[in-house]
C-alpha cells in the first residue's frame, strides 16, 4: 500500500510505502456439540518511514528511517452448546407473539496472545492495520435469541388440482443436531442442513454464519435489514393453517474482555488515550487511558418489532469507573420507499478528546467527555430505484443546544446512468467549520467517479 495522512498538526511527507504479510493456520474441530477453532499466525509488516518514539502531547513526528514490525498470534475460540427451550404461547398472545416462542442462550469465550510487537510507538498511523500490539486477553460473552413463529391463519379450502408445496414444519421441541448458535444470520435456518448438503466454498454466501466446515463464527451477527415478521398474502393453493417461517423478534449479546497483560506490551501511554486493534474490536470508546485488567462490559440488545421497524440499544457499562460510558438509542422504520431514522447518543469516557494549549501549542487530553447529540434522518427512494431519491439528516447538540452538522443528498437514475449529489454543513466551532459538496456520477456496469463514497450515502 501507499499511504498519506494530513491532519491540523501532522502531514505526512510524501507516500509512505507499507507491505503486510500475515499468513495463518486454523484448526476446527467439533464434537458433542462443542466447537473450537484453533488458529496460528505470524505477521510482518515493513514501513518506508517511522515516527519518533515519543510520548509528550506536541504531536506525531516523522522520521525517514524504515522500521520492520513482526509478531506471532495465537488464537482458540471455543462455542460450548447452546441450551434452547420452546414455550407455547397462551392463546390470548398468540396474535402478537405466535403459537411458540424460542428462547436461546449462546455462550463463547474466545483466546487471543499476540507478541512480538516492541516498537508500537515507532508505528505511523494510517489505518487499523497500524494499530496491532501485543496482548493477552480472554473475551467471555454470552448472546440470547428469542424467535417466534406467527400463527397460521385460518385459510379457505385448497383449490381442487393444486400442488401443495411441502412446507417447513413446525418449531420441535426437541434440540437441533447443531445449536442454533450456528443460525445467527438467519433466524429461519434453526433445523440442521440435509445431510447431503455440500457448501460452495468458492462462493460462499455473505451472509452465513459458518464456514465451510460448518464451524461457527462467533463475529456474525444478524443483518442490519431488517427481517419480516409476519406472514404475506399465501396463495388458496397453499395447505390451511401452514405454519409461517420462524423469525428472530429480539436479540441481547453480553460481552467482556480480560487483559492478562495490561500494558500491552509498554504500549500504554498514562493519561493519554490509547487506541489498539484489541481495544477497536470490541468498541468503538476509547476506554483505555491507563493500565488495566478489563473492558468495560459491552451490551447489544436489539428488537424486530415488525417489518417495517428496528430498535436497538447499545451501551458500554465500565464496571471500574461504575459508570456507563456510552449509551446509544436507535429508532428505524420503513414503508414501501420512504424511510426514516431517530437516535440518540451519550458518551461520558476519559481521553475521548483533546484540546490545544495556546501557549505551548501542545495537545492535551481532556480528562472527562460530557457529550450528547440527537440524530434524525429522513428520506425517500433507493439507490437503485429510477428517477429521484432524496435524504437528508441532521446532527443536533444536546449540551449546547444547536446544529453540528447536516447534510441533503439527491439521487436520479436513468435507465444508463446516475447521479448522486451532496450538500453537507459542519458547525463544530474552531474544530471544523465549512461546508462541502460532492458528487457522483455511475455508468451501469462500467463504473463510478467522483468523491461521494459509498459510506457517506443516506440511503
Amino acid at each position: 500500500a501507499g499511504l498519506k495522512r494530513s491532519q491540523p498538526n501532522f502531514v505526512s511527507s510524501g507516500i509512505v510505502e507499507r507491505l503486510d504479510l500475515r499468513p495463518e493456520l486454523a484448526l476446527p474441530l467439533s464434537g458433542g456439540g462443542w466447537h473450537t477453532l484453533s488458529s496460528v499466525a505470524v505477521r510482518d509488516t515493513f514501513y518506508s518511514r517511522s515516527r519518533l518514539n515519543t510520548t509528550r502531547p506536541g504531536g506525531t513526528v516523522e522520521l525517514t528511517e524504515p522500521v520492520n514490525r513482526a509478531s506471532v498470534e495465537l488464537k482458540v475460540a471455543i462455542l460450548p452448546p447452546a441450551l434452547e427451550r420452546t414455550f407455547t404461547v397462551p392463546s390470548s398472545l398468540q396474535k402478537l407473539f405466535g403459537a411458540e416462542v424460542r428462547h436461546t442462550i449462546e455462550p463463547e469465550i474466545t483466546w487471543r496472545n499476540v507478541h512480538g510487537i516492541d516498537n508500537f510507538l515507532s508505528i505511523l498511523r494510517f489505518d487499523d492495520n497500524d494499530l496491532a500490539s501485543d496482548t493477552d486477553e480472554l473475551e467471555y460473552g454470552v448472546t440470547q435469541h428469542l424467535y417466534f413463529r406467527p400463527a397460521a391463519r385460518n385459510l379457505p379450502p385448497a383449490i381442487p388440482g393444486c400442488s401443495t408445496p411441502d412446507d417447513s414444519s413446525p418449531i420441535s421441541n426437541q434440540p437441533s443436531a447443531q445449536p442454533s448458535a450456528l443460525s445467527l444470520s438467519n433466524p429461519t435456518l434453526m433445523l440442521p442442513p440435509p445431510a447431503d448438503a455440500t457448501p460452495d466454498v468458492l462462493n460462499p454466501d455473505p451472509q452465513t454464519s459458518t464456514d465451510a466446515n460448518g464451524i461457527p463464527d462467533p463475529s456474525v451477527s444478524a443483518p442490519d435489514v431488517p427481517i419480516r415478521t409476519h406472514a404475506g398474502r399465501t396463495s388458496r393453493c397453499t395447505p390451511q393453517a401452514a405454519p409461517a417461517p420462524q423469525q428472530e423478534w429480539f436479540s441481547w449479546r453480553l460481552a467482556q474482555r480480560h487483559f492478562f497483560d495490561p500494558t500491552f506490551g509498554h504500549a500504554v501511554v498514562t493519561g493519554r488515550r490509547n487506541l489498539f486493534d484489541s481495544t477497536l474490536s470490541l468498541s468503538g470508546v476509547a476506554f483505555l487511558t491507563e493500565p488495566r485488567t478489563s473492558s468495560p462490559l459491552i451490551s447489544r440488545m436489539r428488537f424486530r418489532t415488525s417489518s417495517h421497524t428496528d430498535v436497538e440499544w447499545d451501551f458500554d457499562l465500565d464496571t471500574g469507573a461504575s459508570k456507563f460510558t456510552s449509551s446509544n438509542i436507535f429508532l428505524d422504520a420503513h414503508e414501501g420507499p420512504v424511510f426514516g431514522g431517530v437516535s440518540y447518543a451519550r458518551l461520558n469516557a476519559p481521553g475521548r478528546f483533546f484540546t490545544e494549549n495556546l501557549d505551548t501549542n501542545a495537545l492535551v487530553g481532556s480528562p472527562t467527555s460530557n457529550f450528547s447529540q440527537l440524530r434524525l434522518l429522513l428520506g425517500y427512494g433507493t439507490p437503485s430505484k429510477p428517477g429521484l431519491s432524496l435524504a437528508a439528516n441532521a446532527g443536533l447538540d444536546l449540551n449546547n443546544g444547536g446544529m453540528q452538522y447536516g447534510s441533503l443528498q439527491a439521487n436520479y437514475n436513468w435507465n444508463c446512468c446516475g447521479l448522486s449529489v451532496e450538500y453537507r454543513r459542519y458547525e463544530l466551532g474552531s474544530v471544523r467549520n465549512e461546508g462541502v459538496e460532492r458528487f457522483n456520477f455511475t455508468l451501469a456496469n462500467i463504473g463510478s467517479a467522483g468523491n461521494l463514497r459509498r459510506a457517506e450515502r443516506l440511503f
